[in-house]
This record gives C-alpha cells, structure tokens and sequence, in this order.
C-alpha cells in the first residue's frame, strides 16, 4: 500500500490553525467504526498502521482494543526530532522493575534528555512524555496517541510518528509467517529468537513481577520455560530458555501488543534481538 501525504490531510480535515489535535495509531486489521463520529478522520497509512485523527478538542473515550504499544524506539526517535527542534521535555513518566514509577515535571526541576534515556536504557520502560517550546506543547504516550496544541506541529510530527512505526512494526509485524485474526491476536506461531546471559531468568522475573509469570519450570539439562502474562493479563506469551539463546513464542492468547511488550522486556533484562523464525502454515 502506497503511504499518504498525512500532513496535508490533517492541515486540510482539522478546524482552526489552534486547538487540541490528538492522533491515535492503531494496527492495519479490520475495526469497528461504530463508536466514531463525523468529529474523526480514520484512514490507513500503510498496511500494518491505520490513524485516527480528532476534529473536536473533547478528549475520545478510551477504546483498549485499539491501542497499539508504541516501541520504544519510536519514542527515542521522536524525542531525538523534538530536541533538536528546540523543545523541552515539560513532563515524563517511566515505569522501573515491579511497579516502580518515576513521575516528574519542569515545574519541580529541570529535565534533561540524557536522563531520560539514561533511565530507559537502566531497565526503565516509557510511559508518556511531553514537550514544549514556549506556548506550543507536544505530548506522546505509550498507547501510539499524541497530541499538540498546534496543527501544523500534529501534521508534521504526525507523519514521522507513522512513518516511524511503520518501520518499527517490521519487526514485530506477521508478514514472515504468523497471522492475526480482526482481534490482533495471533492465530500462528510468532517466533523471535534471542542472545541471552546466564542471568536472563533472574531479570526477567524482576522485570515481569511475579503477578505475571504463570509458570516457570526448570528441566534436568538445564532448559528453562516461562509463561507470562501481558500487563493487562489478557495474553499470554511462551519464553523458552536454552543455554545461551531464548525464544519468545506466541501462544493462542497472545496478541500483536504482548509481542512488541515482551520483546522490550527481554532486551532490558539483557537479551540482544537475533532475529525472527519463518513458520510453515
């Protein structure tokens, strides 16, 4: 699919040159429209991506089914264009091991970008973020919605965020052999492969917490197994470690977002990405 100039279409849809523009990002697959109104754009980006962008400055109601997890590299991309833009980051909220939160705004004390990514590369995982350069702010979070109080910032940073995740999503996305059923969840196998440390299974129950892991058995030659829940416990996802090398597999109650969320959870406990196994039909 051919992506679309999405600046013009926001500069050309959205009412007013001030207000508060928010867009959600949410993955290509069939959705229900019924809850929307003529005060939204829906339109495909690409084949993985679809946008919504409100015409009304009423915030939308929250619809979880939606929502697509922003990688965190998405974030690091974004924040980096924002910096160099001349922005601030205002506010930030990042989530540590077991519950742990860091919440601070420009109010209490100065934040630097560097602190930021010092903290996500030490474990923490991006929660919301926003930016601002004299009157004009820019806001992102982890559920893909970002929002500004000027449409020509929303247009442009709009199309970098798609722009991003489209690539982003090419690592996580089901085109090399697994598929995804109208819900997001995976109807075959999705298998990512991992270099991990002998301390591996130690970290990661710190960072799933023990709410998640619903199993974790060790067999005589040295093999472990996990299953753990999504943040949500909705899904669930398979974590086979063999040695020096991890699997994350997908299970029947696994979705597209637990694959993106388990996947960072594996890096920051130490694993390194290797690839994507091809599954036969």
């Amino acid at each position: 699919m051919e992506q679309i100039k999405l600046s013009q279409i926001i500069k050309n849809n959205l009412r007013g040159n001030s207000g508060y523009y928010i867009m959600k990002f949410i993955t290509g697959l069939e959705m229900s429209l019924d809850g929307y109104s003529t005060e939204h754009i829906v339109f495909p980006y690409s084949e993985n991506l679809k946008i919504i962008s409100y015409r009304s400055r009423k915030a939308p109601k929250t619809r979880e089914n939606d929502f697509l997890i922003m990688p965190e590299n998405v974030f690091a991309k974004l924040a980096s264009d924002m910096e160099n833009s001349g922005f601030y980051p205002s506010s930030v909220e990042l989530e540590g091991e077991e519950g742990e939160y860091f919440r601070t705004s420009s109010s209490r004390t100065l934040i630097s970008y560097d602190v930021i990514i010092k903290f996500l590369k030490n474990g923490f995982s991006f929660k919301s973020c926003t930016f601002r350069k004299d009157k004009t702010y820019f806001g992102v979070d982890r559920f893909s919605r970002i929002w500004s109080n000027d449409r020509d910032i929303i247009s442009v940073l709009g199309e970098l965020t798609a722009q991003y995740l489209s690539e982003a999503l090419k690592n996580f996305y089901l085109n090399k052999g697994a598929e995804t059923s109208i819900e997001n969840v995976i109807l075959r196998p999705y298998i990512s492969d991992y270099s991990v440390s002998s301390e591996i299974v130690e970290r990661l129950k710190l960072r799933l917490g023990k709410r998640r892991i619903t199993l974790i058995k060790r067999f005589r030659n040295g093999d472990t197994l996990i299953y753990a829940y999504a943040s949500d416990q909705s899904h669930r996802i398979e974590m086979i470690v063999r040695q020096n090398n991890m699997s994350l597999v997908s299970m029947n109650s696994t979705d597209l977002n637990t694959v993106i969320e388990m996947s960072e959870i594996v890096e920051k406990a130490g694993g390194v990405f290797v690839g994507i196994r091809s599954t036969l039909k």
